[in-house]
């Protein structure tokens, strides 16, 4: 549906986290809460790492699917 965004790594994982924690309730261990994306980046990062592939093509992110 037209040209692949192009946008740095880090650009990217922003744009991802930001949609991630937009669509998701934060994660609370132990009365602490952090962002869902967060959470998952540090307690599943190969799930966190298809995720993002995932939303990478879904999105036409160049390069990083």
């Amino acid at each position: 549906t037209g040209e692949p965004k192009m946008m740095t790594e880090q650009e990217a994982m922003e744009v991802f986290d930001q949609e991630l924690d937009q669509t998701s309730s934060p994660i609370q261990i132990a009365g602490v809460s952090r962002p869902y994306s967060y959470a998952l980046k540090e307690m599943d990062p190969i799930a966190y790492d298809c995720a993002f592939a995932d939303w990478a093509c879904e999105n036409q992110v160049e390069g990083y699917y």
